[in-house]
């Protein structure tokens, strides 16, 4: 399939802006953190705040998620990413101004974290939903390895350039302290992405706004506004509800997310039996986990690239489950090792595997999910993510506490192994993608279309 490779999706004029705009706005998001953390070490040092930091981040996709999509099917998915970014713009450079009138009282930047984070949550729903609005099928694994790329990319780059930004010391000379002006840069990112994004010149097909439940006569369906809500909320819950049968009776849709859970479960693992196990059983410190992470970084950003170019000969399911076991076998091996090379060397061949299996998963999604689903298949899956995450984080750190770090880590292996080997063995005995319960809702009243 010529044509559908990582190059040659950068020639489309909307989805190359799409692309640089998201670089910048996600480069902004790492200034964002980088300017946080060095706000919290002056204001409230210790791992106290960093925890409530954590919490603020977290919340709005654990209490929001499933229903942001509901809301972004319905709207207009390239006004919501402008109408986000414009107000994620706002509302970062509000920040030193918090702390100036709360004489640095930190929970004011805690609650703007949150709405911040809010409209990240919306912001994302409809980026991953709107990509194939952008290019057509046989370009999605191209385009879905770019984006994957690119956030690889803007990380590093926010992580690195953001702490040389933010720790220097030229801002003195125009009176400004380093993490002041990490969120002035911060809102301009986002302000130059809300115009990039304007330029984008799409037709964006969305689910009707108005169900039949909502077009009766005030007067069949309560009184005043009371009844106006009480409407708006059985057609939101209805709407929700809609997005679990399908995940239920969609074996693509149902095989992703299953692949996701595994997804959460190796990065719960990562971040605290890894992280732990390098920055005190190896004596390396918070510099070493640093390194390591580069090294991941880089595999996934290369392998990105790669998966962009050659991915498209390659079937999706199998991609993803060879990945996990090959995951799976690394932990293993990682537990075991002492040398600190070669763990950097585990680490590149993981974020090696770990690209292509986003890639994957993200564009089997955009291949089956009607359009008018999508925000809610995608927020979901941001809510599956930082959920099982969070929880299997907490299970794992426990049974560290219990039994030590390095039996746990190769046990995690042992168990990501198996489950790809089942999931492969299953996938032999129930061949092909059903596609049935995608194919059913696209087939809607063209009301639905509108």
């Amino acid at each position: 399939m010529r044509g559908t490779n990582f190059l040659s999706v950068l020639k489309i004029r909307n989805f190359l802006v799409f692309s640089v705009g998201q670089t910048i706005s996600q480069f902004g998001d790492k200034l964002d953190h980088m300017a946080l953390l060095a706000l919290l070490r002056i204001y409230a040092p210790g791992p106290g705040a960093l925890s409530q930091l954590a919490i603020a981040f977290t919340l709005p996709v654990l209490i929001f998620g499933p229903t942001s999509g509901v809301l972004v099917d319905r709207w207009n998915r390239k006004r919501v990413l402008i109408t986000c970014d414009f107000l994620r713009a706002v509302l970062v450079i509000f920040i030193p101004f918090a702390i100036l009138w709360t004489n640095g009282n930190v929970h004011s930047v805690y609650s703007i974290v949150f709405v911040v984070f809010l409209f990240g949550l919306f912001f994302n729903s409809a980026k991953m939903s709107i990509i194939p609005n952008l290019v057509s099928k046989k370009r999605l694994l191209a385009a879905n390895s770019v984006n994957n790329f690119v956030g690889r990319f803007a990380t590093l780059c926010g992580v690195l350039l953001g702490g040389l930004l933010v720790d220097w010391e030229g801002w003195g000379r125009v009176g400004w302290e380093g993490w002041r002006a990490g969120f002035y840069l911060d809102s301009l990112t986002y302000l130059v992405s809300a115009i990039l994004l304007a330029s984008i010149g799409i037709r964006v097909v969305r689910r009707s706004q108005v169900s039949s439940e909502e077009r009766r006569p005030a007067n069949n369906r309560g009184n005043g506004l009371w009844g106006f809500f009480a409407t708006a909320f059985r057609s939101l819950a209805r709407d929700l509800f809609e997005t679990f049968p399908l995940i239920v009776r969609d074996r693509a849709i149902l095989f992703v997310m299953s692949s996701i859970l595994l997804f959460c479960f190796v990065g719960g693992s990562v971040y605290v039996l890894v992280v732990p196990l390098v920055q005190q059983s190896l004596g390396r410190g918070t510099a070493g986990v640093g390194l390591l992470a580069g090294a991941a970084a880089i595999g996934m950003m290369l392998s990105s690239f790669a998966f962009g170019m050659l991915g498209y000969r390659l079937e999706k399911r199998q991609v993803i489950l060879v990945g996990f076991a090959v995951i799976g076998v690394l932990m293993m091996i990682f537990a075991k090792a002492s040398s600190f090379v070669f763990l950097g060397v585990i680490s590149f061949l993981g974020g090696s595997m770990l690209a292509p299996i986003a890639i994957s998963q993200d564009t089997l999604l955009h291949e089956v999910v009607p359009e008018f689903f999508r925000g809610r298949i995608f927020s979901t899956r941001e809510w599956t993510l930082n959920g099982v995450f969070m929880l299997s984080a907490v299970l794992l750190g426990v049974l560290a506490e219990l039994i030590s770090i390095r039996p746990v880590l190769f046990s995690v292996g042992l168990i990501v192994l198996v489950l790809s080997l089942a999931g492969e063995f299953v996938r032999g005995r129930w061949p092909g993608s059903s596609e049935g319960a995608a194919s059913e809702l696209h087939v809607q009243p063209k009301s639905s279309h509108d």
